[in-house]
């Protein structure tokens, strides 16, 4: 699928934009979007199936849910620390 954006718009959304994609070309568009948001002061949701850690120290923010429910938001460096205090401890790379 294609995104299309038409006009100036304060917020967007977008879902699934890794589909197809290699990490290399997911870390380029995610860099891409994250300066095109902090220079152009706009807000944009992603919604990402298992990001590389790459990629997810990329955005300011994040919302992480488990079956529905909110387990986790705020700031992207506070996620971890967040979910070893639940006992859920991310494995080295």
């Amino acid at each position: 699928t294609a995104e299309q954006l038409l006009g100036p718009r304060p917020v967007i959304m977008l879902d699934e934009i890794s589909t197809g994609l290699d990490s290399a070309t997911l870390f380029s568009v995610i860099t891409w979007f994250s300066k095109w948001c902090h220079f152009a002061g706009l807000t944009m949701t992603i919604s990402l199936l298992q990001p590389p850690p790459e990629c997810f120290s990329l955005f300011d923010d994040v919302l992480l849910f488990c079956e529905g429910t909110v387990v986790y938001h705020g700031p992207t460096q506070g996620a971890l620390p967040f979910l070893a205090d639940l006992g859920f401890v991310c494995p080295e790379r």
